[in-house]
């Protein structure tokens, strides 16, 4: 689920060594002996928007059990 995926992103994110530019570290990858440091950029506004899709996910898994509870 993406929005499980970007919320590991913010709250595993190595806010103390953010730059400038709001690259931030968030993952490193290890693939066939090859080492990789993963950035994200994070904004104001592209942080309000992984909250607001958090909040709908979760109003909506919240509706698909209060319907499956029903039927």
């Amino acid at each position: 689920m993406e929005s499980g995926r970007l919320r590991n992103l913010v709250v595993h994110a190595d806010w103390e060594n953010t730059n400038d530019d709001g690259y931030t570290y968030v993952n490193l990858k290890i693939k066939k002996g090859n080492i990789e440091q993963e950035y994200a950029q994070f904004s104001e506004d592209s942080l309000n928007k992984i909250i607001n899709l958090i909040i709908e996910v979760q109003e909506n898994i919240y509706e698909y059990w209060e319907w499956r509870n029903e039927i």
